[in-house]
């Protein structure tokens, strides 16, 4: 799902049904630029280990800089107070 008011983040939610419901697992956002994962209903970074290397990879492949990911890696998909 891409919000139209942040098209720079892909957004996904996790759902499982209960008998009376659907019951919310989680919601993430990642970054189109960065491929940063964040868990926006927090609003917090997630780091695991586990994607690292992925992510390193993806940069790569897009070209981005150290320096240009500092700076767009600030970029969140949530209001940060």
């Amino acid at each position: 799902m891409e919000k139209e008011y942040l098209p720079d983040f892909y957004f996904f939610d996790s759902y499982y049904d209960t008998e009376t419901r659907l019951a919310a697992t989680g919601h993430w956002a990642v970054s189109k630029k960065t491929a940063d994962v964040w868990e926006w209903m927090l609003c917090r970074k997630l780091r695991p280990r586990a994607l690292r290397s992925h992510q390193e990879s993806i940069r790569k492949q897009i070209g981005l800089s150290k320096e240009q990911y500092r700076r767009l890696s600030l970029e969140a998909p949530c209001q940060k107070d």
